[in-house]
């Protein structure tokens, strides 16, 4: 949701989204209270500064730096220790952030062209 709140909104919108979301996953979640509302917001602001040199049109370059933002994403969130859950080990977490990677990534690309077109209509 921030990926596609960064490449179709306008920068005040997509921060304003991405806020709401790190809030929304942040008081459903069981992490640190502030994380996800920190990191969202700033992964819209990367977004949108990356597509300003980054031609994001074709739908499998947008999935490839979604998979890449959720793996870094994921490390980022491993590496605080108040949002760990616990030991993992390093090959343990390898094979989840990947497998989660590839599968937003996968889900992105099927579902891209959907919110494509629901930002661009009229609706908003």
């Amino acid at each position: 949701m921030v990926l596609a709140d960064g490449l179709y909104f306008d920068f005040a919108s997509a921060v304003a989204m991405a806020l709401a979301c790190g809030l929304l996953k942040d008081c459903m979640g069981s992490s640190s209270p502030v994380l996800y509302t920190v990191l969202f917001p700033l992964w819209a602001v990367a977004v949108k500064s990356l597509s300003k040199r980054i031609s994001f049109d074709h739908i499998l370059v947008a999935g490839v730096f979604l998979a890449v933002m959720i793996f870094v994403n994921s490390a980022i969130l491993r590496s605080v220790p108040v949002s760990s859950s616990g030991a993992l080990s390093f090959l343990a977490f390898m094979r989840v952030a990947i497998l989660e990677s590839l599968y937003t990534a996968a889900a992105f690309i099927w579902i891209g062209p959907l919110l494509r077109r629901v930002a661009v209509s009229t609706l908003w």
